[in-house]
């Protein structure tokens, strides 16, 4: 069955939403855990927030149609090493296949 054009927008949409819930989640968890020992629980929960909040954030230009999914894409929202360090890393970007859409 061939999706859509609107249908495949609307499925980066419900993707980025869920990152932004996965990404509420643990940052409700690092809270809980903010004065426990050891500190790094709290921050790893916290950096890993960030990274489904920038995963999001992709979702999102992709559904609006700013930027086009690209392997390179693909590749940043499942890798952490990607999303960690070099998401927005200006050298990274321009040796990828990352478009940004102007118009």
């Amino acid at each position: 069955m061939k999706m859509n054009r609107l249908t495949t927008l609307q499925i980066f949409i419900e993707s980025a939403r869920k990152c932004c819930a996965n990404a509420k989640r643990l940052l409700s968890d690092a809270q809980m855990v903010e004065f426990e020992k050891p500190k790094a629980t709290h921050y790893f929960l916290s950096v890993i927030a960030q990274e489904e909040t920038a995963k999001a954030f992709l979702l999102y230009l992709v559904s609006i149609e700013a930027i086009t999914w690209t392997p390179f894409l693909l590749r940043a929202t499942r890798d952490r090493i990607y999303q960690s360090r070099c998401l927005f890393d200006e050298d990274t970007m321009a040796h990828s296949s990352f478009e940004l859409r102007t118009n």
